[in-house]
């Protein structure tokens, strides 16, 4: 417990003037000593009396709350050594796959190398002669090819302008134009579009006469700028002339097709493969625009001999083509296929597998011309599992086919080979583990 002074204030008896003042207790200075020391005893007094309640319970929960966040701390660090753990694990597992991948590719390049026997059957069947070392899948596929082009031709032949010829009479390649009944030629006009400054070539491939007669028949290029004209350049059959910009700006060229004479008017010509590209160096004629791209598509074709066909994921499931008609109805029993693209005079085979043998099996074929107008339909009923379509004219066919069937395969020719998936080839694989050892042949 504090103490207190508590005698009452004093008065100083020492007031002889002659006496300094630091030597001087005064009744002032032992009254400032009461008065400070007082206030102190109150300051403790009162913190003795201080509630700390609230203190002790707000330290209790920070307490509790980082025993907490220790434990939480303590499961994640349980969690990332479980997670390093598998990773760890898996790190294993891949590094072994690829090991078992490398051996396998090397035993693959070894078999293939110094097994395989190339000279069967024209490339169509492949022979292991031992196959014992070999494991793993052998897979084969066609060859494939895709149109493409540089896009250096700045010569768009369907963007001429249209009154000289028709759109039926021009293609990515040609054009075809009848001289005037008033004179021997006939105007074209192709937009260029900007041309930089420097050396271009400009070439075409042929000039036909289709109708008429004509001793002879050349082409001239105006070129102009901005609508004016720059100069003319003859371009006869399956040649080229360079000629020079000077300045950038807009051109175009008038293709001129003339007859020799006057007289030989109403001349059908047709000219093919028209380029103009920037350079002097030789390029081979390719039409406008780059391919593949947005502008010019390119489809991924197939190549070579047996390719499927048949694309079963386009199909008409549970329908059946109309023999009298080629619209198809719904049916139970029946598949049919997309439009399949057909040549003239093509033989081709379709072929497919059945879990069970049907006795007699009704296969339907329609005909379509190119523009997929129906032609005929041909209905074929054998127990066979091949059917050989010959197709007449170009267009396309649609066949119906049975819907417990697989392994469905539409190929040219009149052979069918083993099944291959759409737009793939196949070949017949033959393995065998021969045993060589004759104990005859010991003593």
């Amino acid at each position: 417990m504090s103490s207190r002074i508590t005698y009452e204030n004093k008065k100083a008896l020492q007031n002889d003037e002659n006496v300094a003042r630091e030597n001087k207790v005064t009744d002032l200075d032992l009254n400032e000593i009461k008065e400070v020391v007082n206030s102190h005893a109150n300051d403790i007094e009162n913190f003795k009396n201080y509630d700390d309640t609230e203190v002790k319970q707000d330290i209790i929960n920070i307490k509790q709350e980082q025993e907490a966040q220790n434990t939480d701390i303590e499961a994640l660090q349980s969690s990332i050594s479980e997670i390093n753990e598998k990773n760890n694990a898996q790190d294993e597992e891949i590094e072994a796959l690829k090991q078992e991948n490398t051996v396998l590719k090397k035993t693959q390049d070894n078999m293939i190398e110094k097994q395989l026997n190339k000279e069967t059957e024209a490339d169509t069947s492949v022979i292991a002669k031992d196959s014992d070392e070999f494991y793993g899948k052998l897979s084969i596929f066609g060859g494939q090819r895709q149109e493409k082009r540089q896009g250096y031709n700045l010569v768009n032949i369907k963007n001429c302008a249209l009154g000289a010829v028709t759109k039926e009479d021009i293609d990515d390649t040609s054009f075809i134009a009848t001289t005037m009944n008033t004179s021997p030629y006939r105007l074209i006009n192709f937009p260029l579009g900007t041309l930089k400054i420097g050396n271009y070539t400009i070439s075409i491939e042929s000039l036909e006469i289709l109708e008429g007669t004509a001793t002879d028949s050349t082409g001239v290029v105006q070129l102009y700028k901005d609508g004016t004209f720059v100069r003319n350049i003859k371009l006869n059959e399956n040649s080229k002339q360079t000629f020079q910009i000077t300045e950038e700006s807009e051109y175009l060229i008038k293709y001129l097709l003339i007859g020799t004479t006057a007289a030989e008017q109403n001349i059908k010509i047709k000219a093919t493969g028209l380029m103009i590209y920037e350079g002097t160096e030789e390029k081979p004629y390719e039409p406008f625009g780059v391919m593949p791209s947005l502008g010019y598509p390119s489809e991924i074709e197939a190549v070579g001999d047996n390719v499927n066909l048949f694309n079963k994921d386009t199909i008409s499931e549970n329908k059946y083509i109309n023999l009298g008609n080629g619209v198809l109805g719904n049916s139970t029993a029946s598949n049919t296929s997309d439009y399949i693209k057909v040549c003239a005079n093509e033989e081709y085979v379709l072929s497919y597998e059945y879990e069970t043998v049907i006795a007699t099996r009704k296969r339907v074929c329609c005909y379509f011309d190119e523009n997929k107008n129906y032609i005929k339909g041909i209905e074929y009923t054998s127990t066979n599992k091949e059917t050989v379509f010959l197709s007449s004219q170009n267009g396309y066919i649609r066949f119906s086919y049975d819907i417990n069937a697989y392994n469905v395969k539409l190929e040219k020719g009149t052979k069918a080979t083993s099944y291959s998936e759409y737009g793939q080839g196949s070949v017949e694989i033959s393995t065998s583990n021969k045993n060589v050892l004759a104990f005859k042949d010991f003593e």
